[in-house]
C-alpha cells in the first residue's frame, strides 16, 4: 500500500495559511481548504495586537507558506 500521506484520511488535512485578520475582537485565519479558524487573543492583547504578534513573534506564521492543521471535515478524492 502507498504511503497516503496528507490525504486527510484521519478526518484532517494540513492546509497552507491564506489570511490572518482581527474581525470583531477574534483573529481569523483563513486556509487554503477554505475553512476558517478563530483564535481568541492571548491574555489582555487585543485581537488587531495579536494577530500582527503571530505573524512576527518567536515562530511567526507566514502567510503562503505555514500550513496549520484543519479540523474540519474533508472529503476524500475520487479515483
Amino acid at each position: 500500500m502507498s504511503n497516503r500521506g496528507n490525504t486527510g484520511h484521519r478526518g484532517y488535512k494540513m492546509s497552507r495559511v491564506e489570511g490572518i485578520e482581527p474581525v470583531g475582537g477574534k483573529v481569523v485565519v483563513t486556509l487554503s481548504c477554505g475553512h476558517t479558524q478563530t483564535w481568541e487573543p492571548y491574555h489582555q492583547t487585543t485581537a488587531e495586537a495579536w494577530a500582527a504578534h503571530i505573524q512576527q513573534g518567536h515562530h511567526p506564521i507566514t502567510i503562503g507558506k505555514t500550513r496549520l492543521r484543519c479540523e474540519e471535515q474533508h472529503e476524500e478524492p475520487r479515483k
